[in-house]
Parts: structure tokens; sequence; C-alpha cells
């Protein structure tokens, strides 16, 4: 049990820290006379309370929560699965986005108080500092965990790890402040979805320099999300904290170069070759515009009549920042010709789902006379379509034996009903009267939960072809789809349950259910009878 201890403590600090996102964070008291005053609080959930859910980096924390927990429960259930995991980078992106959201809620103190005068006094709450203190409980613990694992790192290393250490606290500092002379309100770098990625990246390089071979990949891709990070922040001003984290980003790429001398990028076959041109035209893509507003009348930023402004790529939100992650993560597989986690079609396909569904959130204010496609959205459509071509043109097509076919079409069926529940309604297909009641999972939320489908789809169609891989992972993701679809649920309690929330969660227990099932082979004994394929038996021939 002393061996367990550790793994105990991390599965009940990522539990504990879920929980505190559903108490009070921050606490609004005002007086009761104002009708402005009386506004902000309805802002706020029931007493003038804000839960850790507030904001998006909070979101984003609990993410991170939730795979820290996933980690620690399997390495209690089968040991051997602790000696693969590396708990540190997680547990650190964890502590580091509760940081983050704290400061984005501070940030927006600051606007509330510009607007309704200094009659607001906020204060932090409880649940504040109980999530922050079981997430450093965790960073603590993981680091404690794998202190025995760690050698002892190179000069240059150590340097490296400094310098993302550097990149990480600069996210923390001002980046942007709205349009205009007034610099009194100013927001975090974290409050950006990319730069939330870049945070978790980061974290990677730092959790793992004492195991060699990550910050070559890491380090170039840190260095393009915060160039994008600032491409996003325009026309809004540039702070002081974007700046330094330039620096230190560019810093990071040479230091990473020469901690790790003698890579140099290989030439790849022609489909990956193609695939990586088309990935790198779709990055280049977003720090074009894809949306630009255009006013005869004047622009409401100052600008003279008739003028245009646009909206990047990078700035359309977690869909956008999830894109050009799984492009750079494409682009510097082919260039160091390695096998990547994922295979590059399932990468694809998610980067199509979320530009179609960039798309679909674009297309939703494009139907205003002012607001229209900006020019870089095109391209970044026409560089995802030669990516799918790509990549299906080069999948095989399962071959299923007739007997076995229910069996063998059931499960991929309902893991592509599952992605169809999530995506369907952000890609705005559905009819206005169904929208409400279909969405159920958003944001980052969203965007977890469409790879998660996506990946198992891939795992029975590969089960279909008798594709050897770890069984568990048939009954581990559904049930983390549940998990996310369960928390989301809870989150909007207050919403009441709906018929899409109802659907999703159906499916993630068929899903479990069939998981649990194939290995043992139960799901072969599914069969339809041999005289349901035979058209020759069908009613008039004779």
């Amino acid at each position: 049990m002393q061996n367990r201890l550790p793994f105990v403590v991390l599965l009940g600090s990522a539990l504990t820290f879920l929980a505190s996102l559903f108490l009070p964070w921050q606490a609004l008291q005002a007086p009761t006379s104002g009708t402005g005053v009386l506004g902000v609080l309805n802002l706020f959930a029931s007493g003038g309370n804000i839960e850790g859910w507030g904001t998006t980096v909070g979101v984003a924390a609990s993410l991170a929560a939730l795979a820290l927990a996933a980690l620690a429960a399997a390495a209690l259930i089968r040991p051997p699965a602790a000696l693969r995991a590396r708990f540190t980078p997680i547990a650190l992106a964890m502590l580091y986005l509760a940081i983050g959201s704290v400061l984005v809620m501070r940030a927006e103190e600051k606007v509330y108080e510009k607007v309704y005068g200094p009659r607001l006094h906020f204060h932090y709450a409880y649940g504040m500092f109980l999530g922050l203190a079981v997430a450093a409980v965790a960073l603590v613990g993981a680091v404690a965990l794998e202190s025995s694992a760690v050698r002892r790192p190179r000069p240059l290393e150590s340097l490296t790890a400094l310098l993302g250490v550097g990149l990480l606290a600069s996210a923390l500092l001002p980046w942007a402040s709205p349009f205009g002379p007034d610099r009194t309100i100013s927001f975090p770098g974290v409050i950006l979805g990319l730069v939330v990625l870049l945070a978790a990246g980061v974290c990677v390089i730092v959790g793992m320099t004492p195991w060699a071979g990550t910050t070559r990949y890491a380090a170039p891709a840190v260095a393009v999300l915060t160039g994008a990070g600032l491409n996003a922040i325009w026309p809004n001003t540039i702070r002081y904290g974007a700046w330094i984290a330039l620096g230190f980003a560019i810093a990071l790429v040479v230091m990473a170069a020469a901690a790790e001398p003698g890579w140099r990028p290989v030439r790849p076959p022609f489909a990956l070759g193609l695939g990586a041109l088309a990935a790198t035209v779709l990055v280049g893509s977003l720090f074009l515009p894809w949306q630009q507003f255009c006013n005869p009348g004047g622009h409401p930023y100052g600008h003279g009549i008739g003028s245009c402004i646009g909206t990047t790529g990078w700035a359309t939100g977690e869909p956008g920042a999830s894109t050009g992650v799984l492009a750079l993560l494409l682009i510097f597989g082919a260039l160091a010709a390695t096998r990547l986690a994922f295979p590059p079609t399932e990468i694809v396909l998610a980067i199509a789902t979320l530009v179609a569904v960039t798309g679909a959130s674009l297309g939703k204010s494009s139907g205003y006379p002012s607001w229209s496609f900006g020019y870089g959205a095109y391209l970044g459509f026409a560089a995802t379509g030669i990516l799918l071509f790509v990549a299906l043109s080069r999948v095989p097509l399962p071959r299923i034996e007739s007997r076995h076919a229910v069996a063998r079409l059931l499960s991929p069926a309902a893991a592509f009903a599952a992605f169809l529940t999530i995506a369907l309604p952000l890609w705005s297909v559905l009819p206005d009267r169904w929208s409400s009641q279909a969405v159920v999972l958003k944001d980052w939320y969203a965007v977890a939960g469409l790879l998660l489908t996506i990946h198992l789809l891939r795992r029975w169609l590969e089960s279909a072809r008798r594709i050897p891989f770890p069984s568990d992972q048939l009954v581990v993701l559904p049930l983390a789809l549940l998990a996310l679809t369960a928390l989301e649920l809870v989150r909007k309690r207050s919403e009441g349950m709906t018929w899409g929330g109802g659907i999703l969660v159906g499916l993630c227990l068929l899903l479990a259910l069939l998981g649990w099932m194939e290995p043992n082979g139960r799901l072969e004994g599914i069969r339809v009878p041999e005289e349901f394929w035979r058209i020759d038996r069908l009613p008039g021939e004779s």
C-alpha cells in the first residue's frame, strides 16, 4: 500500500480540484441599490459568487485534472501503467492554469469596476484557495513520485527548463489592452485559447526536461504559437508581457537546438511531404484574416470611412487554436520522420472537423451585411481539403465477414453517432429550435470530446481489421467521454437535462459495454444468419 500512496494522493488531489470548481472562487459585495450593480450580480452565480468554471482557463484546468485522475486511477488498477506515465507535466499544467484562471478573474474585476465604479468590492472565496492548494499538492506529489527516475540534466537542458519557466511566467503578465488610449485595463496572455495550448506545450518541456528528446520538437512549435498570440491580439494594444514571451520563446528555440545538436530534418515520403506542405499552408492561413468587418459609415476602432478590419484564424477561439497545434504536429512529425502518437489520418480528420467548426462559427456572424469571410479562411479551407484527400486516399477499407456484420458495424456506428452528437450542433446544421437542446459540449470540452470520439472510431475500425492495440482503450475512451459529459451537465445543472445530453450519455454507456464485450469475444456471438444475405431466397425469386 505504501507504493500506491503517491497515486492515491494524485487521484485525490485531482478529484478534489474538480470538486473545488463547483465552489465559489470569487465573490462580489455590492450595494443592493442601483440597477447597474444588480445587473452585474446577475452575471454571477447565486449569492453574487462565481464558480471555478467561470473562465475558459478554469475549464482547461479541469481537463488537466481529468487527465491526471485518469492516469492515477490507471496506475492504481494496473501498476505497469505507472512506468510509462509522466505525471509532472500534467500536474504542472493543472496548477498553472488554476493560477491563470485567478488572474483572468482579476482582470475581469477591473473591467466591472471601470464600468460600474468603485462601489463593487470583489474578494476571493474559499473554493479558489482549496483549488490552488490541492493543485500544489498534486505537483509536489508528482515530482516526488518521479524523482527516482530523473537523471541529472545537462547544463543546457537546465537552462532550457528555466527559459520554459520564464515563458510560463510571462504568459501570466499583461498581453493586451482594449484598443484605445486607456491602458488601465489589461488581460493576461493566458486568456487566449492558443496561449493555453502554448502553456501546455511549455509544461511538457519543463516537466520532461530530465527525459531527452522532447524539446527539439516542442520548442519550435512553442515559438510559432507565441508569435500567433501576438497575431491574435491585433487590433488591440499589445502589452509588454507578449514581447517578453516572444523573447523567451526565441531563446528557448536556440537553447533547445544547442542542447540537442546533430538533429537535421529528413526528406519525408511524397504523401507525407504533401500533407506537411498543406499543413504549413494551413498554419500560414491562420495568420491571415478569417473574418472581416467592413462598415461604410466608419469603423468602431476609429479607422476611416470604408475601412475594414480582420480577425485572424488564431483569434477564432479554441477550435482555431487547436487546429493550428494539430497542423504543427503534422509538420514537425514529417520533418523529424518520427512515429507520431496518433496516425496522420486521425490528426487530419480532427483538423477537418475543427476547421468546419470554426467556419460554422464565423458563418453565423457572416450573415450580417457588415461581416464576411476573409481570404485567409478560403486558403485554410483549401489546405484542409488537400489534407483530407491525401489522408483518406491511403486508408484501406476494412473487410467484414457477412456473418459478423452486425457485431463489427454496430460499434463504429455508435462511435460515429457520438461524434455527430457533438459535431452537428457546432456545425450549425440543425434547426434553430433544436439548438439549445442539441448542444452538449462547448469550448475546450467540445474539442476534447471530438478528439476522443475520432480516436475511438479509429480503434473500432482497427478492431474490425484485426489490428492489435490495447483493448482497454475501448472501455476507457467512452468512460472519459462520459466523464466530460457528466461534468458539463452538472456544470449546467440549472438549465436542466437536454435530450442531446441524454443521447450522448446513452451512447457512452453503450460504447463502454461494447468495449467490455469485445476482448472476450462476446460480440462475435451477435451473428446474422447466412440466409439473410442470400438474395436467391428473396420472395418472388424462383
